[in-house]
Order: structure tokens, then sequence, then C-alpha cells
């Protein structure tokens, strides 16, 4: 998981963007599946994470993620869980 990520002043960002950066995979790690998930945060406090499906299942998109308001978010979690 990443750490929560908002704009300069940690209020109602309004457009977020990922970056992935790639690395080679160490021979002694074996990677079996895996899943994206993102958190919406409102005033330090995480909402529920909402998960893709897993990569063997064909992946495809989250719910809505949303804090625990639903109003008015002020920053992400991303996270990447890994079999």
């Amino acid at each position: 998981m990443s750490a929560w990520a908002g704009d300069s002043n940690g209020y109602d960002p309004d457009k977020h963007r990922i970056f992935l950066e790639t690395r080679r995979w160490p021979s002694s790690v074996s990677l079996t599946d895996f899943r994206l998930s993102v958190t919406a945060v409102d005033q330090g406090v995480p909402g529920s994470a909402a998960v893709t499906p897993w990569a063997s299942q064909g992946g495809g998109r989250t719910t809505w993620a949303v804090d625990s308001n639903s109003h008015d978010f002020d920053g992400i979690v991303v996270g990447l869980e890994v079999q």
C-alpha cells in the first residue's frame, strides 16, 4: 500500500495520476497472481478499499472508491496485492 496521496494543501484534490515504475523481477521470487486496490481518504480517515478482480480472473476495474461519508475525499491510497 502506498502512503495516502493528496494535493498540496491536503484538501479536495482536482485530479490524481498514477505512475508505474518497472524493475527487473528477482529470479528468487515467484509471482502467481496480483490485483490492484484504491482507497479514498477524507481528513486522514480511509474508506473501504475497492479492488480489481485477480489478474488470473481476467482483471478488470474496481467498484467506485469512496471515503467514509462518500463526499469530497482528500486523497487516495493505491495498493498492489501479490500472491
